[in-house]
């Protein structure tokens, strides 16, 4: 994140440093993902969508999100699962985890309640982090469902992990 705000100086010295023949290929399809990284932190979708994926699962999730800003749900569901199906390749677990809870987002943004509580259920199965917000986006939803079972196995959940302090989402819940 210190490197995709800072100045174009700073990321060139530092990729001028770089023995790429240490890389693996995922590393390297991150760092040919930082100009999306980059522009996502500018809030540019425009040009995110506009730049070649080439088959990068970092550019495509990216995308997938600027899609999402700019109201094409089914383009962001679509690029979220190609994103993670080539990050199960990498067993990238973190932004799998990632992508499923993008596409929970837009399903939960379209009512499709069921679908949004498969995926962010999808996204806490790769997540090895308690993910509160995450926690919080399922005990919602089991609310609205009327899910009393998970409703009261979330909030077990999230008390357990709590550090003592309210949280604002459980609150609202």
């Amino acid at each position: 994140s210190a490197i995709a705000k800072g100045e174009p100086d700073q990321l060139q010295d530092f990729l001028d440093h770089i023995d790429y023949s240490k890389l693996n290929t995922h590393n390297l399809l991150l760092i040919d993902a930082f100009d999306a990284r980059k522009l996502m932190y500018e809030g540019k979708p425009e040009e995110i969508i506009d730049l070649p994926s080439k088959g990068n699962p970092f550019i495509k999730f990216y995308q997938g999100n600027a899609y999402f800003n700019q109201g094409n749900n089914q383009k962001a569901i679509d690029l979220n699962i190609e994103a993670s199906k080539l990050f199960s390749y990498y067993n990238d677990t973190v932004y799998i985890a990632s992508c499923n809870n993008n596409i929970g987002a837009v399903h939960w943004h379209l009512n499709n309640l069921d679908s949004a509580l498969y995926y962010f259920q999808s996204a806490k199965s790769y997540s090895y982090w308690h993910n509160e917000m995450l926690e919080n986006n399922i005990l919602a939803i089991s609310n609205v469902l009327q899910n009393e079972k998970l409703s009261r196995q979330q909030i077990a959940t999230i008390r357990a992990k709590s550090d003592g302090t309210p949280s604002p989402y459980f609150l609202n819940n």
